[in-house]
């Protein structure tokens, strides 16, 4: 198509050609502030960081369900051993398992005292075995087992029923107590 000059009112010739105007699309030209933007970076960095440690904390158990939050505990007087968890959460099932040593038995029978928060705190579900009977008293249960030669060991299956650091007192008749404490998360 041929070019054709026009007038702008004054005489002179105006020409104006399309290749003569800039054809930039797709672009936007706005300005930056560098300081602003070494900020966002420092912050996204410790936001990683953070997600991080979570992750890391969580897979070693520091919220349930790992190795930190399993541990072991002996009675000062070497009557029994308690395998359980330390962290635990609200209304999940959690195992106590006590190991009863030689000097437990008397009688040919195992007697062990439980603190009430057993049943208040931990809503103990089962006990494998059950025991051949249970007493009460103003602060706790006693469970009696018959002794057998097989391993003498007792599990609770509970399920927490409060959030927060919970205290668990067992011990077998006439000795040292053993005060668990479990820290129980929502």
């Amino acid at each position: 198509m041929p070019h054709t000059p026009s007038s702008n009112g004054t005489g002179k010739s105006l020409c104006l050609r399309v290749d003569d105007v800039d054809q930039e699309h797709d672009k936007l030209d706005v300005g930056s502030d560098l300081a602003f933007q070494q900020k966002w970076w420092r912050f996204e960095r410790i936001v990683w960081v953070v997600f991080t440690a979570i992750v890391l904390l969580d897979l070693a158990g520091v919220f349930g369900r790992g190795p930190l939050a399993r541990a072991t505990a002996t009675a000062a007087d070497g009557t029994m051993s308690v395998e359980y968890e330390r962290v635990a959460r609200f209304s999940a099932p959690s195992l106590v398992t006590v190991h009863f040593n030689p000097p437990a038995e008397k009688d040919g029978a195992i007697h062990v005292w439980a603190s009430d928060s057993l049943l208040q705190a931990f809503g103990v579900q089962k006990l494998n075995p059950e025991p051949e009977r249970v007493t009460l008293d103003g602060a706790g249960f006693t469970y009696t087992y018959r002794s057998s030669p097989q391993a003498n060991s007792i599990q609770f299956a509970m399920e927490p029923r409060r959030v927060g650091l919970q205290k668990l007192t067992l011990r077998v008749a006439d000795a040292a107590p053993l005060t668990l404490r479990v820290l129980v998360l929502p």
